[in-house]
């Protein structure tokens, strides 16, 4: 800066005071500036230390309280503190170095992992706060820009840690200065990130996949934050693990590998369905992409609707249920589509023993919007009819499922999202008969249709570093037809018959979603959702044209011509949701998650509604070890009747009415993590489920009756169920895997079912022990193996037999078995055979710069156990008169192979 100094003709006397004042000012100017840099250097953050923070002091009390400190400091070294008491942690206690040290080193170790700085001015040493400040922003795959969810952040300095949300969206507050923060993510190499922290500051951070997934699959920090974490009774699932886990006719299955976790009871033999901690399949809500699945099966429970290919993370939820969940009573399954490839185009095709797959995602406008699409179908129904012959039974079957998905990012704060996803199950029998001399012919068709359908628009908006928000419509549908008809031709005779039935449940949606973070210690999470339901109950067709052809003339007999329909009326409901939940720590250890969901359903003009509290906990114990518990309140409005409990395409999704109650659940859960030198990680849980206003069939009861009676065609009862969880697994190195053991006891009680006694649920397994072992020989190849081993499930077993009316009056009766009649004493009051197999697989990968190639050899039921699916009474063909028990098994020894080409 150049100064120009003017003199005025006749001032030449004010010449003298005017270099005066000009040097005196110059003089205070630069003695403030040196004092103002001081006061700047001298603090927690700085470098520099004056003479009275160099000072040497040998303390007397080396142990006590922060204040204990202080007297000490200002009493007996005379030292001049200045400071608010109540922002210093008075009463923490501390523990110093006993040797003589400078005044700033005392003051560093007296105030290491609180938010106070020191400041020295004119002998005076002024203790205040540091500023707080936000880094957020998203988690990327540094090489597809897809955004990655669960990612762990953990600040080195304050220990502080926070996970990215289910759109990559993360935001950390913490002090000013030095941030050095880590971020891991299964199957990715972790970052370290070191910056000065002086303002809010906007961050992307990409990682690069790790070539060695298990390697990298869990690190410390991972670790830390799950002993850190409220989070309990959730397992997530990598779809790295599914892929190379041992397959079922070379597909690999989300919820198979589900099956696998403590707390998960397989259905029968091959389905993928659940039974988690004792609930119905029925009871778990399973989101993709946030719009509810109502059939998550393919081919009768053999295969989910899940194309692992197009999944990009998976959460399951048993217990410990966060305040943003709702509408089920037993477990959340919260798949999440890849998003698509911004950066370049790739592509996979995937052959398998039973379906074949295609995956093609890349950019649309690059490094701004993107696509996937993929697609999935079985050709079983392309190669059964082929070994038939024409006069025989013909059966069909195929399924297929189609996943896309396009994000453009519309600002630096907005993105969208339009997702769509169709699957089809379709079976078909064909009987076909004609006489020798074709003057007769019959033919006969039955087929079943039925699947899902649902489309999203999503809107991300990032208000700011600590406002997040996601806007949400969706559409989700589910139907079912089953058409049974006859042709029937004989000369100038003709007859058709059909029964056309069709049931199903359409959603449209709107939910609106915020993650806010006002400081590092709270997460709050809240919004809205409102569905409009449309439930078709049933509706039956029957068809009969009948007529005689003679000489072109046609002539219909009275009953000739009926083409009847009846119906169970639609049902129209209006679903509300609200939330709010909090994710807080106090007292530094505490971690708790609070919150409230409140439900309603409006149907037929009666009103219902629920206020849920939620509540889960941790407290870290040790570094390595932490207790947790959780208590969660459910409630449920639309229920599925079923038969079998199988997941069968004849089970009705049907709705509260004025008449059948909405279902609700308590669930309390308590466990223990203890994490073993960062490599071994021990779970231990406990929980009691008691469940109310639960609904079954009545005995009896014909799915196709629908006449406006299934809601006097259902029972309703009660049930509880109680175990104790056991799961030790390893996460890093060449040899890993988990096992597991789940003691459990589950039962149902209704007032016309079974004399009004308890008995036990059909899935109720005592025991179920599981072992998951995964070994990389090298890069290239890779050997893996899977156990089970479960208490047979309960089953109805008749213990006494009479005759029949028509039996008492027949010579033959003793030996006409067929005509007795069972007596079933009690509901499931047998059990059957226990069920175990081992699963092994052989995989083999290599990746090329352009294209890769992996092949996978499984073997399914590797020892070939008949493990039993079905056991009935069958004549004794050795003994007239007499019955024994046989047994029904599906499948023994299936090996399969599957080719995957990535380029």
């Amino acid at each position: 800066m150049n100064t120009k100094l003017t003199i005025i003709p006749g001032s030449e006397g004010k010449l003298k005071s005017i270099k005066e004042w000009f040097v005196s000012g110059l003089f205070k100017y630069l003695f403030f500036m040196i004092l103002a840099e001081s006061v700047i250097c001298h603090t927690s953050l700085g470098q520099t230390v004056n003479d009275l923070l160099d000072k040497q002091i040998n303390l007397v009390r080396t142990e006590g309280t922060i204040q204990e400190i202080l007297t000490e400091l200002t009493q007996r070294h005379q030292i001049n503190l200045s400071y608010d008491p109540g922002i210093i942690p008075l009463e923490k206690q501390v523990t110093l170095s006993s040797e003589r040290q400078s005044l700033a080193r005392i003051l560093t170790q007296l105030f290491s992992g609180t938010e106070i700085k020191f400041t020295e001015f004119n002998d005076l040493i002024i203790l205040s706060r540091l500023k707080k400040y936000t880094a957020s922003g998203f988690i990327e795959d540094m090489e597809t820009g897809e955004r990655l969810i669960g990612a762990t952040l953990f600040e080195y300095h304050s220990q502080k840690g926070t996970v990215s949300n289910n759109y990559g969206f993360f935001s950390l507050t913490t002090t000013e200065g030095e941030v050095i923060l880590m971020v891991s993510y299964v199957g990715y190499q972790p970052e370290s990130l070191k910056f000065i922290l002086a303002k809010d500051t906007s961050l992307v951070i990409r990682l690069i996949p790790g070539a060695e997934i298990e390697e990298v699959s869990i690190t410390s920090q991972n670790l830390k934050r799950e002993i850190n974490s409220s989070v309990i009774s959730m397992n997530k699932i990598t779809i790295s693990s599914i892929n190379n886990l041992p397959t079922l006719l070379g597909e690999g299955d989300i919820m198979k590998t589900m099956q696998f976790l403590p707390g998960i009871q397989f259905g029968s033999e091959a389905s993928s369905g659940l039974v988690v901690r004792g609930g119905s399949p029925e009871q778990n809500l399973i989101l993709l992409d946030g719009a509810p699945i109502y059939n998550s099966n393919h081919a009768f429970g053999l295969f989910s609707v899940f194309n692992s290919d197009a999944i990009k993370n998976l959460s399951l939820i048993k217990g410990g249920f966060p305040a943003r969940y709702g509408g089920r009573l037993s477990s959340v399954i919260d798949v999440r589509m890849k998003e698509g490839n911004t950066k370049e185009y790739h592509g996979s095709l995937n052959v398998g023993t039973i379906a074949s797959k295609f995956t093609l995602e890349g950019p649309i406008i690059k490094e701004k919007s993107s696509f996937i699409i993929s697609a999935r179908r079985t050709y079983v129904d392309l190669l059964l009819p082929r070994s038939f012959k024409e006069e025989s039974d013909i059966p069909g079957f195929w399924f297929f499922d189609f996943n896309s998905k396009i994000n453009h990012q519309l600002t630096k704060k907005d993105r969208l999202y339009l997702s769509f996803y169709m699957g089809k199950d379709r079976f078909t029998e064909e009987e076909r008969f004609k006489s020798n001399d074709g003057s007769y012919r019959d033919d006969e068709n039955s087929m079943a249709d039925w699947g899902n359908r649902t489309s999203l628009l999503r809107w991300n908006h990032l208000f700011n570093s600590r406002l997040f928000s996601n806007l949400s419509v969706f559409f989700s549908t589910y139907g079912l037809t089953i058409d049974i008809n006859e042709d029937e031709k004989s000369d100038n005779y003709f007859k058709y018959q059909a029964h056309i039935y069709n049931s199903g449940i359409k959603d449209i949606s709107m939910q609106l979603d915020f993650d806010y973070y006002p400081v590092a210690t709270h997460e709050l999470k809240f919004g809205t959702n409102y569905i409009y339901h449309t439930f078709n109950p049933g509706e039956l067709r029957k068809i009969t044209t009948e007529y005689y052809d003679v000489d072109g003339v046609k002539t219909y007999p009275p009953s000739g011509n009926i083409d009847d329909i009846s119906r169970n009326d639609p049902i129209y409901a209006h679903e509300f949701r609200a939330f709010m939940e909090d994710d807080f720590t106090f007292s530094g250890k505490f971690n708790t998650n609070i919150g409230i969901h409140y439900s309603g359903f409006l149907v037929d003009g009666q009103y219902y509604h629920s206020l849920e509290p939620r509540i889960s906990a941790s407290y870290p114990v040790t570094e390595n070890m932490a207790v947790k518990g959780a208590y969660s309140r459910m409630k449920q409005y639309i229920h599925l009747l079923t038969h079998s409990g199988m997941g069968l395409p004849t089970d009705l999704w049907l709705p509260v009415t004025p008449l059948v109650k909405p279902q609700y659940s308590n669930q309390y859960t308590t466990g223990m993590v203890y994490v073993i030198n960062d490599i071994y990680k021990l779970n231990i849980e406990g929980y009691y489920k008691s469940l109310h206003q639960i609904y079954e069939y009545s005995e009896g009861t014909d799915y196709l009756a629908a006449n406006n009676t299934w809601e006097n065609n259902i029972e309703m009862g009660s049930g509880r169920s109680y175990g104790i969880e056991f799961m030790l697994g390893k996460h890093v190195g060449k040899l890993g895997g988990w096992i597991s053991y789940t003691y459990s006891k589950t039962d149902r009680e209704f007032e016309e079912i079974n004399n009004g006694k308890p008995f036990p649920y059909k899935y109720d397994r005592t025991h179920q022990a599981n072992t998951v072992i995964k070994y990389t020989i090298n890069s290239h190849l890779s050997v893996n193996a899977c156990w089970i081993y479960a208490t047979g499930m309960a089953y109805s077993l008749a213990t006494q037999k009479y005759s029949s009316l028509f039996n008492l009056y027949t010579w033959n009766a003793p030996y006409n078995p067929s005509e007795n009649i069972d007596v079933y004493k009690e509901r499931n009051n047998a059990r059957m055979p226990d069920y175990h197999r081992l699963d092994i697989s052989v995989i083999y990968h290599n990746k090329g710069e352009k294209m890769g190639h992996t092949v996978n050899f499984s073997i399914y039921n590797t020892y070939g156990r008949f493990n039993p699916y079905l056991i009935y009474w069958d004549d004794d063909n050795s003994d007239y008169g007499k019955r024994k028990l046989k047994q029904v098994a599906l499948f023994t020894i299936i090996p399969s192979l599957s080719y995957k080409l990535d380029f």
